[in-house]
Order: structure tokens, then C-alpha cells, then sequence
């Protein structure tokens, strides 16, 4: 109860201070919404973070949630997405070491072949991040497509050939590490007015510290680099 009332009286100076919707039920359903129901108890936290990244980019918190909301709508997966989802992934562990996957292309043409309704749900949103980013700056597609090609070609290594030594997971983790860090890379290198592009259209940056309440995103992109610079040092 106590603990309640405090994020009540937490969210109400909050909305008092930034901005945000003065309708509190429908701010929190949308929060729910986009970042799950777990985070109601911490509201305040996650305005507090939308007004300070919406001030980065030069919006409101109520903007910046605003913007969210229309963008992440597009991209959820419902009910049933999931449970189709869940469904071809038994199929698909059921193909490792059967079929050889080597670029993104057969990729595609694995799920259209072999799991077309898991495919028409990712090819669905594969398209609409496609569509966000053709008003963009150069940099910001560049730096889209070419993460998108590196979770792909993540997607790629961990299909190819199921792993049971020790020494296979740890080759396969150096290689995935290898594309994370590239990534992680690519948008450190972008300019501001980039970065702030990126957040408009997906809302990543405030994504990150809303889910990320145990730090443990900094712990991974540690693990990652270091993963990475085994691997160089064995090439």
C-alpha cells in the first residue's frame, strides 16, 4: 500500500513538472503497452527518463510518449504472433543441422519455405522499419540497415550446424560478439543530429534505460567487446 501511494504521489509530481497527459489511466496503459505491465511500478522512473532523453531531441515527454506509442503499435507482436511464433520455433530447432543458412537471403527463403506464417509476421515488420527510415539522414539508414544485416547475420551463425562442445559455443559466441560490437560501434560514430533521428523514429535509447532496471546493459556490452577481442586474437 505505502509503496502505492508513493508512486502515485511520485507520477503526480512528475506530470506536474514536465507536462505529461494530466489523463494518469491512459499514460499508464500506454506505458504498459510499450514496455510492459511490469514497469507500472515505476511510472514516475519512466517519465522522468522520457523527459529528459524528449529534452535531448528537443521534444515533450508527452511527445516523446506519443511518438512511442504510434511506432511501437506497428511493431508488437499479438497474442497470436506469439504463439505462432512459439509454435515454428519448435519447427525450426527441429531444421538446425539440416538445412545450411549462409547469408540473410536464406534466411528469408527458409521461413517462407518452411515457416510461412512466422514469416509473413516478420517480413511485416521487417518492412515497416524500412519504411521508418526512408525520410532519414544518410547516416541513419546506413547505420539501420547495416545492424539489421548484422542481427541477421547473428541469426545466420547460430542456425548454421547445432553446437555440443564447449569449444563450438565459444567460437559461435566470439562471432556473434563480432556483430554486436560492430553495431555498438557504428552508433557511437554518428553524429548527434543522427542518434536523435534514430530515438524520433524508434525510441531505443529510452527503451533501454526503462527495461535495463539491474544494469545489466552495460555488463553485456562489456562481455561483448571482450568476446570480440578474444576472437581477433586468435584470427
Amino acid at each position: 500500500m505505502f509503496q502505492t501511494m508513493r508512486v502515485l504521489l511520485l507520477l503526480s509530481l512528475v506530470t506536474l513538472a514536465t507536462g505529461t497527459p494530466s489523463n494518469l489511466t491512459e499514460v499508464i496503459r500506454k506505458i504498459q503497452k510499450i514496455w510492459g505491465k511490469k514497469n507500472i511500478l515505476d511510472i514516475a522512473i519512466v517519465e522522468n527518463i522520457l523527459h529528459e532523453e524528449g529534452k535531448r531531441i528537443g521534444i515533450t515527454a508527452e511527445d516523446y510518449l506519443e511518438s512511442c506509442y504510434a511506432e511501437t503499435e506497428k511493431l508488437l507482436f499479438t497474442d497470436e504472433d506469439w504463439a505462432t511464433l512459439k509454435e515454428d520455433g519448435e519447427v525450426a530447432n527441429k531444421l538446425k543441422g539440416t538445412i545450411k543458412v549462409e547469408s540473410k537471403e536464406d534466411i528469408f527463403k527458409l521461413t517462407e519455405t518452411h515457416l510461412p506464417k512466422s514469416h509473413v509476421i516478420l517480413m511485416k515488420r521487417y518492412n515497416i522499419i524500412k519504411e521508418f527510415v526512408k525520410g532519414m539522414d544518410a547516416d541513419s539508414q546506413k547505420f539501420v540497415n547495416e545492424t539489421i544485416d548484422a542481427l541477421l547475420g547473428i541469426v545466420v551463425t547460430m542456425t548454421n550446424s547445432p553446437y555440443t562442445e564447449l569449444e563450438s559455443r565459444v567460437e559461435k559466441l566470439t562471432f556473434v560478439a563480432k556483430d554486436f560490437v560492430k553495431i555498438f560501434d557504428a552508433y557511437a560514430a554518428l553524429p548527434q543530429s543522427s542518434k536523435n533521428a534514430l530515438e524520433r523514429a524508434f525510441c531505443a535509447r529510452v527503451t533501454l534505460r526503462i527495461v535495463d532496471f539491474s544494469g545489466q546493459l552495460e555488463e553485456f556490452i562489456e562481455t561483448m567487446y571482450r568476446l570480440a577481442k578474444a576472437e581477433s586474437v586468435t584470427e
